[in-house]
């Protein structure tokens, strides 16, 4: 069911000084102090996505307001999406999140956060860093469990331009990435950073607000395997729920994507108002 919601377009400015775009809207029927939910997408996507306006959706249907943005070099922010690396991300959201503590109406004790792909593994290096309590609740899409291991398929197989042809092209650094649903170009500094990136040594065991983990048994970015290891590195005192979602690969489609969003609408309820739930169809 549709709600009629008020919609605030703007940008704030990230500690490398470009402007991050965003949108901020809510139930045209909220009350002050309203539940929060901050949404950042997947990486060369933005915030009109289809996982994103689903989720918003859920959101509005159910009194939270929500605040989705572009990340560096996407969508409608500054930048180029070279520019775009995981630590640049992780700031993106810690700019974001900061951000939402001067929104009018927002109850800051009752924010969540909700990232896609590379966004929930930005995501998650930013809670892991920051206070415990920024954020209440935290719902993870299709994240990369491994992206070491991503990084060294790409460069085994060649699946990227050769070093030759970047170089008349003007872009020596960088390379174009092919995968089922992707069609990426990152820096080498990108590249690194990902080889660097250990979601279940150095971000999972400090993570301490509930989190749930949605994923399809089809992702070719993540293994059931990987994502179960992903869910017991938390600490043990936190509710982590894993979701997987029949049939669907790293790319929801669909009906699969009514199913997360319902997933994550619940999962934001249960987290600012435990003992409710919002049935899943």
């Amino acid at each position: 069911m549709a709600v009629d919601v008020t919609t605030r377009y703007g940008s704030v400015i990230n500690d490398k000084g470009r402007k991050l775009a965003y949108r901020y809207a809510y139930p045209v029927d909220a009350q002050l102090g309203h539940d929060l939910v901050i949404m950042g997408h997947g990486y060369g996507g933005d915030k009109d996505r289809p996982y994103i306006q689903k989720v918003a959706q859920v959101s509005h249907t159910m009194g939270m307001a929500t605040l989705s943005f572009d990340l560096t070099g996407c969508g409608q922010s500054e930048g180029k999406l070279g520019d775009l690396t995981p630590k640049i991300a992780r700031n993106d959201w810690k700019t974001m999140v900061e951000f939402s503590n001067t929104l009018p109406g927002v109850n800051p004790k009752r924010r969540a956060a909700f990232g896609t792909s590379f966004s929930a593994n930005a995501l998650m290096e930013y809670a892991a860093s920051e206070k415990a309590d920024e954020l209440q609740a935290l719902v993870l899409h299709a994240p990369v469990p491994k992206p070491r291991d991503i990084v060294n398929i790409i460069v085994d197989l060649k699946l990227f331009m050769k070093r030759k042809k970047l170089a008349q092209l003007g872009l020596d650094e960088v390379v174009q990435i092919k995968l089922p649903g992707l069609d990426l170009h990152v820096s080498q500094q990108f590249r690194e950073q990902m080889r660097e990136m250990n979601l279940c040594k150095t971000a999972a065991p400090h993570i301490t607000p509930p989190v749930t983990i949605i994923a399809g048994d089809k992702d070719e970015l993540a293994s059931l395997k990987e994502l179960k290891k992903l869910r017991d590195a938390f600490p043990k005192k936190s509710r982590v729920h894993l979701e997987i979602i029949p049939g669907a690969t790293h790319d929801f489609k669909d009906n699969q994507l009514d199913h997360m969003a319902k997933i994550a609408g619940n999962a934001f309820v249960t987290a600012f108002d435990p003992g409710l739930t919002l049935q899943v169809a």
